[in-house]
């Protein structure tokens, strides 16, 4: 079954007693150059050794159990979250990046752009999100405009967050728009957004199911 997408055509979602995982057509070409990648990977996650495969935790279990990781497979590098236990993201946060990067391309805001993922997993304990590793992203966008505060240049900082509310302004119905979540590359000055999953009509629907 194909995800419904104007700017990303080819996008697979397969659902199946209970577990449902989505794909981009640039998955396939991973998995058709790195056999067996799903299963591999699984088991460097795990803890077990693969020979060919380097994993590196990025962020340690917090007290919202999300774990990251850093993996490089050959040349390839790529961003794994990995999610027990919660209620949305995995697929959820996927089919969410393909709808900010549409909605950000055709804004008029410029230099901006969602993390691609590439692959997203979920089931009723655990849901896992992968995207090529987007070394934008290693540093945030509040680190820097705080950097250039302290540094005196007031004339970047404010541009800056006027970009970051031109953002939140288009994507008025997401929750954590916030430069905390989004990457910066001074070079570049290119903002890329992460950790977005969440729209605030979703929240009041949790709301209702504890009541």
């Amino acid at each position: 079954m194909s995800i419904e997408s104007s700017n990303k055509p080819g996008h697979e979602e397969i659902t199946h007693n209970g577990w449902s995982l989505v794909y981009s057509p640039e998955f396939i070409q991973y998995k058709e150059k790195y056999k067996n990648i799903i299963s591999k990977v699984k088991r460097v996650i795990e803890g077990d050794q693969v020979e060919g495969i380097e994993i590196k935790k990025i962020q340690e279990a917090s007290e919202i159990e999300r774990e990251y990781f850093l993996l490089k497979i050959g040349t390839d590098e790529f961003f794994i979250k990995k999610m027990p236990n919660v209620k949305e993201g995995g697929v959820t946060e996927f089919k969410a990046g393909m709808d900010i990067e549409s909605r950000l391309t055709k804004s008029n805001i410029g230099k901006v752009k969602a993390i691609q993922y590439i692959f997203a997993y979920s089931d009723n304990s655990i849901r896992y999100v992968v995207s090529r590793y987007e070394k934008d992203a290693e540093n945030t966008l509040y680190d820097y405009i705080g950097k250039l505060r302290v540094e005196g240049n007031y004339t970047k900082s404010k541009e800056l967050e006027n970009r970051l509310e031109e953002i939140q302004n288009c994507l008025f119905d997401y929750m954590d728009i916030r430069s905390g979540n989004m990457g910066y590359n001074p070079i570049t000055d290119e903002i890329v957004l992460f950790d977005i999953n969440l729209k605030k009509d979703s929240l009041i629907e949790s709301s209702d199911d504890e009541l």
